[in-house]
């Protein structure tokens, strides 16, 4: 009977509404968004709200952790929360700089993805979700599965807020690009945003906000975000902006550059009683320690050499903490220290493939005043070895206005040798003459720098054995004189190198090839570094180690090397003898 009932029933609703009646059906309306326990604290159980840069993430038990990171404040909350009157309105309780704190808000416009917080205090908040979290390490790339994991949402762009950290493209691979932290990535879509966690190094608390997102803003930019300032330092161009809620900072200043009108410094100044070591440790983690002294500390936030580099300095005795474009280091002065003794190819790695002049002798690069680090360089090479004799760089205008930073620098990283001028100052790369390798001389008026070589290598003398005279005279140039079937070339201006015989079997031809070659050194040589330069260079033999020689063979065991100190040479000979 109850079969019969209901085919009855079905037969009715067909007769009723046929495919040709003009009845207008009603659309299947979705089900309605819930705003409960399960809602806030499904998926990655994380909301992200952009005004504050704020995270909020609610556990289904109606406990919630509240971390922000923002200019007026940076820290983590926690406390409970409580969803009332079928999910209209929710109270949280909770401490705030020690005292217990309650808040009644008013739940609104409730989305799959997104929810807004209000009070009769409070403006409103909207809490949009974050559908993605990621651990990165440095350099790593990830795809944002967003678009395939909601094929009802169609993506419109995507946009990280932090690219140091995190940058995004316009398909949605995110890329790592050096510096540690936190940042988040919106993805747009036809029905709203929803956000991406992204995490380089630990996912600590922030002590305070990125600073460093703020240089180079305009003034316009600066008082946008940050308001009228609370005071004026018309000498430094700087406005003072106190944080009295702040955990950490007391106040800091915004240094404008009057000529760009850009901020080009921001200075943080610590409330007393905040504990050094909680500073250095959370520094320590959160940047990359570049160098050290008694006074202060100095990082960069990005672990890799780019030019858009920040350099965070802690000075311990004024407890401040400076953000400042990475310019007088930028790129690092180590860089060209490095390059002495190299070769032209290491330059190229460094400057580029196209100088504006190029010879054998040496390489010169422009840049212009407008360039962020350096107007010029020249690379010198020496005429026998055509490694780097020198490196010189000439400073842009906007970095040479910071030569008083950058004297100290280099006080710290290396040893006044000379400071009779004052105008050159002088420097070397050990803490004694004899044990250094690399002079570096600063020309305070041309805000000229230069790294030249003390210690130069000895040159691979190997490579002359056998060769032509035509050769040679093509490699080296003509010698200083032609004595018993032999060319002299002599070096009184080399540091190591006295002079170069290079002998023949017979009368000198273009065709004749040379049979050994004897580098003479000077009286006053350094034997310690002779030897670590032949044992690094070629292989050590005992067969031709004597009590007045040192032996040794090239790699491909077609030359031998010996070595003596009483008679200052190297000679360089064909295995099978002469």
């Amino acid at each position: 009977m109850k079969k019969i009932f209901i085919l009855l029933l079905t037969a009715i609703a067909v007769v009723a509404c046929n495919d040709d009646c003009d009845h207008v059906k009603e659309p299947i309306s979705p089900d309605p968004v819930v705003f409960n326990y399960i809602y806030l604290s499904s998926g990655t159980g994380c909301w992200y709200e952009e005004e504050e840069n704020e995270e909020f993430r609610p556990t289904v038990n109606g406990k919630f952790y509240d971390k922000y990171c923002n200019l007026i404040r940076a820290g983590e909350t926690e406390g409970t929360y409580e969803i009332r009157n079928n999910g209209t309105r929710m109270t949280e309780t909770y401490k705030f700089m020690g005292q217990n704190q309650f808040a009644d808000w008013k739940i609104s416009d409730v989305k799959e993805f997104s929810f807004v917080m209000s009070s009769e205090q409070v403006a409103a908040h909207t809490y949009e979700k974050v559908v993605e979290t990621y651990n990165l390490s440095l350099g790593q790339t990830q795809q944002i599965s967003f678009p395939s994991n909601y094929p009802g949402y169609v993506v419109q762009s995507y946009k990280s807020k932090n690219d140091y950290i995190a940058s995004v493209s316009a398909d949605g691979l995110i890329t790592s690009n050096g510096e540690k932290g936190t940042t988040y990535i919106k993805i747009v879509t036809d029905k709203g945003n929803a956000w991406v966690k992204v995490v380089v190094g630990d996912n600590y608390t922030d002590l305070w906000y990125d600073y460093g997102l703020l240089l180079d803003s305009t003034y316009t930019q600066m008082r946008t975000l940050l308001g009228i300032s609370d005071d004026y330092v018309a000498e430094n161009n700087a406005y003072k902006y106190f944080t009295p809620i702040h955990d950490v900072i007391n106040y800091f200043y915004v240094i404008i550059n009057p000529t760009t009108q850009t901020v080009e410094q921001i200075v943080l100044y610590l409330k007393e009683g905040v504990p050094e070591a909680d500073i250095i440790s959370y520094m320590d983690a959160r940047y990359y320690i570049s160098s050290s002294s008694s006074i202060s500390k100095l990082y960069t936030i990005m672990a890799l050499e780019n030019k858009n580099n920040i350099s965070v300095a802690y000075n311990t005795d004024r407890k401040t903490i400076s953000f400042t474009k990475d310019i007088y280091k930028m790129p690092k002065w180590e860089i060209f220290e490095a390059l002495i003794c190299e070769s032209r190819q290491s330059v190229y790695d460094v400057f580029g493939l196209n100088p504006e002049e190029a010879s054998k002798e040496k390489l010169f690069y422009f840049y212009g005043q407008d360039a962020d680090s350096i107007s010029a360089a020249e690379i010198g090479f020496d005429k026998l070895t055509g490694l780097v004799e020198y490196v010189s760089v000439v400073l842009s205008d906007k970095i040479a206005q910071h030569s008083d930073e950058i004297t100290q620098w280099l006080e710290k990283q290396y040893t006044l040798y000379d400071q009779s001028d004052e105008r050159f100052k002088t420097y070397i790369n050990a803490p004694e003459y004899a044990s250094s390798t690399v002079g570096i001389t600063w020309d305070t008026e041309e805000k000229c720098l230069t790294f030249i070589a003390i210690w130069r290598r000895i040159p691979d003398f190997s490579v002359f054995v056998d060769k032509t005279a035509l050769q040679l005279k093509t490699m080296i140039g003509e010698p200083d004189r032609e004595i018993f079937n032999s060319y002299v070339y002599n070096f009184e201006e080399h540091e190591l190198l006295k002079r170069v015989t290079i002998r023949f079997n017979e009368e000198i031809t273009d065709a004749s090839k040379a049979s050994v070659v004897t580098a003479v050194l000077h009286e006053n040589h350094n034997q310690e570094r002779v030897l670590e330069f032949l044992n690094g260079k070629y292989s050590a033999s005992k067969e031709y180690t004597d009590e007045m020689s040192y032996g040794f063979r090239t790699k491909d065991k077609n030359v031998i090397v010996k070595y003596t100190p009483s008679a200052n040479t190297i000679d360089y000979l064909k295995s099978f003898g002469y």
